[in-house]
Formats: C-alpha cells, structure tokens, sequence
C-alpha cells in the first residue's frame, strides 16, 4: 500500500531508521563505495552521502554528547575529570574519536570517550620509566602512537635513551621501533604529512652527569622506520610548545640556550618541509615566554599557553594564546575557571575541541551553537535580503560573501577557500586539467615516415571518450601543416600515430594532440 513510484516506502508514527555508523576512518576504507552512498559520519556528528565527495547531509550537524549547555559560548572550558592529576598524564593520542592518556612513569593507559563521557583502561606502556615523565615525548601518525625519549629504569644512571615505542589501538599493543639517532629529553615534536618532526631537548653526559642542550632536528618516516637528520634550529631549545598547520610545522616558547645564558622564548617559528628551512613568524611580549607550555591546531589557527614563567613550580601560567596566520595577530583566550595545569600535560584535538590532560582533565571548546530557522524564513543577513533558488542562497544583488557582508563578485571569498577532490592539473606542454567528472589532456610527439608512434597521456583515464591530433603548424611550414593525424590503437593510458598527411623538410613532424574523458 506505498507510493506506487518508490521502491520502499516505510511509515510510522513512533520509529526510525537507523543507517550505518561509523568513524572517518571506518567511512575511507569502505573498498569503492557507489554514488549515493549514505552513512552517519559518527567523527562529524553529521549525515553525509557520497557525490563527487562525502557531502554533509543538508549541511545538517548533530551535536556531541559533551556538547551541553555549558557549550553554548564561543569560547567555553569544561571540567570532565579532576581525577586525572595523580596520574600525571604527559601523552595523548586521538583513535576513532576516543582520547588515550598515557603515563610513561607508571605505565598508566586510560581511554576516555567524549561521545559517552565514559572512561576505559588499555593496554599498559610496556616499560614504565622512573619519573619525571615530563622528559617522554609523543606524536601520532595515522592510526599508530609514538613515545619517544624515556629515563632508565635505574633512576640513579639519571641517563636518557633514543628508544621510540608504538602503539597499535586495533591490538592494542606496543612495539619497539628504530631508536632516535641522538637521545633527548624534553624535545619537542609535530607531525606533517605522515612524518614525524622532532626538535632539541638536552641529553645526559655519561661522564660527568651534565646536561648537553640540543637544537638537532629529524624526520622520523614510519613505513621505512628511519631517522634523517635536517637543517638544525638556530639554538639549542627544550621544552618548546609545537603543532603542525596546512603543511607546516610550529614551535612557540620553550628554553633558549647561548652564550647568554637561558632565555625563555615567546617567539613563533616556522618549519618548510618543502625547502627543510626554519623562519621566524611572529612574537608575544617578551614576559610571554614561557617552559613546558601546551601547543596545538585547531580551525585554522595556532594555540600555545599554559606552563612555567621558571623551573619553580609556583610560577604557573594560566593563559592560552591563539595565532591567526591569516591576519598575523595573537589574541587571548580567556582561561576562567582553570585552577590548575601540569607541567606534566599534553593535549589533542578532536574537530574543534582540545583535550587537555596531566592534572585535571579540561577541554577547550571553540564554535557557537545557536537555533537555527529555516532559510527560505531568514531575512535582513548583513543588511540584505536572501533567498533559496535551486538550492543555492543568493542575494538580491546576485552575489554571494563568505567572510564578508559586501560580496563584490558573484562569489566574493574574504580568507582561504580549499575545495578537496575537485580540481587539479599540470599545466605543461604534455599536460592535463581534470575537473570534477571530466579530465582534460593535450601534448605534443614527434612522428617520422612510415612508423607508429606510441604516446602515453600524462595521467590515464577511467574512460577515454576522443582524442584527436593534426600536425603542429609552428613545427610544419609545409604542406602539411595543421592537417590531420591517423590514430590507432587508442586505450584509457595512451594511443598510436600511424600516419599522417604532410611532413616538414626534415621527414619529421611534430603532432599536437588533445584527449577527453573521465578520470580516475
């Protein structure tokens, strides 16, 4: 008795339908999903349904389960455990949505869930080391932890290694992998396209005890499990804040050694992978500066804060500072409410909310929720009056503003605009545009009498739907020029010239060519 032209039609007065489930990283290892594949991202809290990419259902967001009333604020603190002190937690890590708290001093692992406010105890760290624990540095890649730089068992060697552990959450088991090549403690660290970064610290000399500050840095790649060292920072450094952002690394505050002495850094460098080269960015005040502060990313901007103004534990600092890379400028976050932060901290992000543990476990959270009407019923936004065509809003002038109230072009973007899995392109003589369902591609051949050229396109289609050629009219001054080409043997990843009408004086021809189709 349904609707004569649906395939299933179900109703009720009093139940649902519940789709799949499932993290971010459940949803990409889904072998080749169709068009039109729905599921409930359970990382975003949002449905989403596969087109050209995973598109969030009507734009519809589901909030969390911590997201309560004390989220209702642009920039909130909330208190989940004040438990977490004793066991001075200075690693964390983020797997499916869930943050893992580690303690090298102890061996303590607890996992706490955000979506269920509940807690869980994991696989324990295999050696715990003798404390402080504040030496041990973690990074994340993927789906794998890494703990770096460890005291040894026997507290009275007072000695650092270069032993790196991994921890596997699918297992939930821990791994020895290829040591640092320097040992360190209190380094730093940040994580760039799946590789690992790890900045100075001091080390132990096995004469005499003394410390030896470091400003070596490495790349630590895991599929190979190896260490490369890069170009060094400019001074030693420890206990520096650091984090990564659209493909750059960041350090912020930490100890300073030369010939003067220590100096508490309140600057912002940057690290180029691309060019293995450190620059200065930007700076706080010089009373900023700061030892065993907190570092990380969020939304497009940089945060550092918390720490010790010195090495005496009553010289706490309880503020937070965010970075706009875009616009060059540091604004204060207010930190209300926050009695306490370890030395002995680390901190993770999940979407737009920083975990912050080692002490009493807060997170920090930066968006406003506020009601919502439907949009054909909102009107006067910025001083103008909108409205829904075709799905699409639009102004009355025809323009629309993103970071802007005045949009001066049909679509007037004020900041950055990055659009994934639709446009790319190699703009050369044999190159290629693919855009969204069709892939572009042209280049040039030489061609000689009476052979078969073989030409392979710059990136191979899915589906090859034409591809044409003539003879290049700037190669050719004879007859022959611009005429067309004889192709064979066409396939999805090259084709064939076999023959063509005229040639230059050489018996040589230069072919231009274009191909249409659909990409990979």
């Amino acid at each position: 008795t349904g609707e004569p032209s649906l395939l299933l039609d179900v109703k009720s007065d009093h139940q649902g339908i519940l789709i799949p489930r499932m993290t971010e990283t459940e949803r990409d290892a889904m072998p080749g999903p169709p068009s039109g594949t729905q599921i409930f991202n359970e990382t975003q809290g949002s449905l989403e349904i596969l087109g050209l990419g995973w598109i969030d259902h009507f734009g519809l967001k589901i909030p969390q389960a911590e997201i309560d009333s004390n989220f209702l604020e642009e920039e909130s603190w909330k208190l989940i455990d004040n438990d977490l002190y004793q066991y001075q937690t200075n690693v964390t890590f983020v797997f499916d949505s869930a943050v893992h708290f580690i303690n090298t001093g102890s061996g303590f692992h607890s996992v706490y869930y955000p979506k269920t406010d509940t807690w869980s105890i994991a696989d324990s760290f295999p050696t715990p080391m003798a404390p402080p624990t504040s030496v041990t540095q973690g990074f994340q890649i993927g789906n794998t932890g890494y703990i770096l730089g460890l005291w040894e068992v026997d507290p009275s060697k007072n000695l650092h290694t270069q032993r790196l552990w991994a921890y596997n959450p699918a297992t939930d088991t821990w791994t020895p992998k290829a040591s640092c090549p320097q040992s360190r403690a209190f380094a730093s660290s940040f994580v760039i396209n799946n590789k690992a970064y790890v900045l100075g610290g001091f080390t132990t000399n096995t004469i005499n005890n003394d410390y030896i500050f470091l400003k070596d840095f490495y790349e630590y790649n895991p599929i190979a499990d190896s260490w490369k060292r890069l170009t060094d920072f400019y001074v030693p450094i420890y206990s520096a804040a650091t984090c990564s952002l659209n493909g750059k690394g960041y350090t912020i505050f930490g100890a300073l050694k030369s010939g003067f002495g220590e100096i508490y850094s309140s600057n912002l460098y940057e690290y180029d992978p691309v060019s293995d080269s450190w620059s200065f960015r930007s700076s706080l005040s010089l009373d900023k500066g700061r030892l065993y502060a907190l570092g990380f990313s969020m939304n497009g901007k940089i945060y550092g804060g918390f720490g010790n103004r010195t090495n005496d534990p009553g010289s706490k600092r309880y503020d937070l500072w965010e970075y706009d890379p875009n616009i060059n400028e540091w604004t204060e976050i207010a930190t209300t409410g926050i009695h306490y932060i370890s030395t002995e901290h680390s901190v993770s992000v999940i979407g737009d909310k920083a975990y912050m543990g080692g002490g009493p476990f807060y997170v920090y959270h930066k968006k406003k929720y506020r009601h919502s009407t439907e949009v054909n019923e909102a009107q006067n936004i910025n001083t103008t009056i909108w409205n829904r065509q075709n799905n699409v809003l639009q102004t009355d002038s025809q323009h629309i503003g993103i970071g802007t109230s005045e949009p001066l072009a049909t679509l007037d973007v004020n900041g950055s605009l990055k659009v994934d899995n639709w446009f790319s392109e190699q703009l050369t003589e044999n190159g290629f545009v693919n855009m969204a369902g069709v892939l572009l591609q042209w280049g040039t051949a030489s061609y000689s009498t009476n052979n078969i050229q073989n030409v392979v396109f710059p990136t191979p289609f899915q589906t090859l739907y034409s591809v044409t050629a003539n003879l290049h009219s700037e190669a050719n001054n004879g007859s022959g020029a611009n005429a067309p080409v004889k192709l064979v043997g066409t396939s999805p990843s090259s084709f064939n010239i076999a023959g063509t009408k005229g040639f230059s004086g050489d018996a040589v021809s230069k072919v231009r060519w274009i191909a249409v189709g659909k990409p990979n």
